[in-house]
Order: C-alpha cells, then structure tokens, then sequence
C-alpha cells in the first residue's frame, strides 16, 4: 500500500484566506504492508521521512530527494511546523515565489493498488501535537490502477467535499468526537494481586503502547497520560430493587460536590453510570440532601475511599475508539473498615470516545475491549503481575470493608 502525506495550505482545510502561489506537496511516505484499511492514522516526526517528493501546485513537477546527512531527510513535519532542514531544502529548491509559510498536513492518502477495484482511503488532519499527526478517515474512492498521484489527489478532494458530514468536525477539536450508549458505562476489570505497584504497571502499558506493542492500540496524542486523585462519600442504594447501585459524593473544583449514580443489578461490563454536577452539599448534610431529592429510596452510607488513578489513553487505529487503560488504587483507613488501611488495586479497561469517520462502527466496541484486554493480560502475565479479569466492583470491595466478608488486601 502507497501513502502520500500532502502538505498544503491551510486554506484547503480551514475557510481562511487562501495564500498566492502557495506550494501543495505530496510527501511520498514508506510503504505499508498488507492491504488493512486505518479508520485513523498516527504519524510521529519520524513515521513523516520522504520517500519521493512531488510538487503539485502551483507548477507540477517531481522534487529531488532532500540530501541525506545532519538530519535533513529525518522527517518532513515536525510538531506544529515544517521540519527545519526540510524547510531548508525546500528553500533552496522551489522558486522563490512558491510559498511554504503556511503550509500544513492536509491529507493522507492510503492507496491500495493490488486489488481487483483499487481505492484510496481519504484521511483528513484531526490533531496536531509535538508528539505527532492524528488523521481520520472522511472518505475513500475507487480510480484505475495506474492512476498518478495527481489524479489522486484531485478525487481525493473532491470526495472529501461530498463528505463533508465527517470532514467539517474535525475542524474544531472536540468535535470530532462522538460517544455512544450515553450514560452507560462500558468497562472490564482486571483485580490485582498484592504487592502491585500502579505506577510501575502504568509505565509498563504506556511503554508497550508508545512502541507499537498493543496491535492496532495507540497512545491517543496530546492525551497519553492522565493522573487523578480524589476522595469518595458513597451511599449503596438497598430499595428499591430496581433502583440498587450507590450514589457517591466527589468534591468538585469550586468547592461543590458531583453526584455520581450508578445503577446495575449485577456487576456486569455495561452498569448504568449519570453525574449530577454542581450540588450545593456540605459532608454534614449529606444524607439530608437524598432524603429530599430521593425520598423513595433506601440507602446506608459505606466507608469512604480516597482514589488514586493513573490512565494509559489509547485509541485504536482500525476501529477510531478510544479506550481509558486505568490503574486504580483505592485505600479505605482502618477507622472506616477495622485495624489498618484496606487496598483494592484494579487495572479497568473503559470505553471513552470514537473518533467521527468514514465506516464508524459502533459495533467493534466490545471486541475492542476483548482484544485490548487479553493484551494487557498478556504483560501482566510476562511481568509476573498477578491479576484476574472480574466484574469485581467498588461497591462490593466497600461491602466487604463494611464486614460482610473479607476483601482484597
């Protein structure tokens, strides 16, 4: 399969004034093998080295190879800019009234030649990080074989404007991004065993992920790590029996509280999860506020546990899901569950968002999950990180530290 990054002005992705006699570069980039289709693609610094260079606009012509040697062919995209020795070629090669200030990644072009109906998959740019280039695909079209990439890139953009229920998100981030089954939560739970370290384990999965070893898993750019601690005042709803879960209290940033809801019959990968955001509570007044707001349910109040979470992000890369690979560390002190702190460590693999693209199937959710499961399992077993998939949930962890039995140490 070919690739062919385009550089281009931004203005052929964003309604900004369009820059005279600004260069359109098609990057030739290595080839890839197999004939997989990429709902996204990760392209690092390194991953942007040419292999060819043509010169599309505003005179079509080939580009000699940039010279090997201090780095000059390295990449062609660098962070938020032009490579500089790139730059520095490109200076000295194009015609001093052919601009390159304001040239950007456009496009992807991923052509698979080597089928009976060649197509090439349109990927438009959705992330621009240091770290790399996060391209989504808007669109795919079918062409002749031996199609040139002038041609490709002229059905690319047309088919990209007919498609343009996915390319005019990715404009603004955030956008660009949709989840499904709201107010579910869709999560598989590892249990560790004693003696594991959260963040040792946590530098572990970000390494694997960061050096292509979770297959088609990578570290979602410019959100690879996130780092949380917070405390928790929860209370398991008993009756009705339909209505049974707990509601937690979570300090928020103003000093207010969010009310988290969780309701499931029995622990499961999919449980019922809605936030109140907000609420004007002191810890005094706690079981005063779900009288009145909750007047039909019974409740009893759990120890409280303080949280500490370190989340390896990943998304896949032939799904576009993103997916949350949580190590958790929950401590309940020995005043609220007996003599000496209790510890529950769990690694949680919980769906977050998908990326809106071209074939978004909603479907690859739960095989996603499987598939970067048994991954993380497979590194736990090579370090010797004992743990065990379960449904196993705080609320029972709290149970059992309440005395109703004996929980994970």
């Amino acid at each position: 399969m070919t690739r062919h990054l385009l550089l281009g002005d931004i203005a052929l992705q964003y309604p900004v004034r369009p820059t005279p006699g600004a260069a359109l570069l098609a990057v030739r980039l290595a080839d890839e093998p197999g004939d997989a289709g990429r709902a996204t693609e990760y392209l690092t610094p390194a991953d942007t080295a040419p292999c060819g260079l043509h010169l599309l606009r505003p005179e079509p012509r080939a580009l000699p190879d940039p010279p090997a040697g201090s780095g000059t062919a390295a990449a062609t995209w660098a962070g938020i800019a032009l490579d500089d020795g790139f730059g520095a070629f490109l200076d000295e090669t194009l015609p001093p009234d052919v601009r390159t200030d304001t040239l950007a990644p456009v496009l992807l072009l991923r052509t698979h030649r080597q089928l009976a109906q060649p197509f090439t998959e349109v990927l438009s740019c959705a992330r621009l990080r240091k770290v790399g280039i996060l391209l989504v695909r808007t669109a795919r079209f079918p062409h002749e074989a031996d199609a040139p990439v002038a041609d490709l890139v002229a059905l690319a953009e047309s088919a990209r404007e007919t498609a343009a229920e996915y390319a005019v998100p990715l404009l603004s981030e955030g956008r660009g991004l949709t989840t499904f089954e709201s107010g579910t939560e869709i999560e598989q739970k590892i249990t560790l065993g004693p003696g594991a370290s959260s963040w040792r384990l946590t530098k572990e999965l970000w390494a694997r992920a960061d050096r292509g070893l979770l297959g088609d898993f990578i570290p979602e750019p410019g959100y690879e790590l996130t780092r949380w601690h917070f405390e928790q005042h929860t209370y398991e709803v008993l009756e009705p029996a339909g209505e049974r879960g707990y509601l937690a209290f979570l300090r928020g940033r103003d000093g207010r509280w969010n009310l988290k809801r969780k309701r499931f019959e029995r622990e499961a990968l999919r449980r019922e999860e809605t936030f109140q955001r907000g609420v004007a509570v002191t810890e005094s007044t706690f079981e005063e506020f779900l009288s009145r707001e909750y007047p039909e349910l019974v409740v009893r109040r759990l120890p409280d546990f303080r949280r500490t979470r370190f989340d390896v992000n990943v998304e896949s890369t032939r799904t576009g899901h993103a997916y949350g690979v949580e190590i958790d560390e929950v401590t309940v002190e020995g005043e609220n569950g007996g003599d000496g702190p209790r510890v529950l460590r769990q690694l949680e693999i919980e769906y977050l968002h998908s990326r809106l693209h071209e074939g978004l199937d909603p479907a690859s959710i739960d095989a996603d999950i499987a598939d970067l499961t048994g991954r993380v399992e497979d590194h736990l077993k090579a370090s010797g990180t004992p743990g065990e998939r379960t449904f196993y949930s705080k609320l029972a962890f709290l149970r059992e530290c309440a005395g109703e039995a004996a929980g994970p140490q």
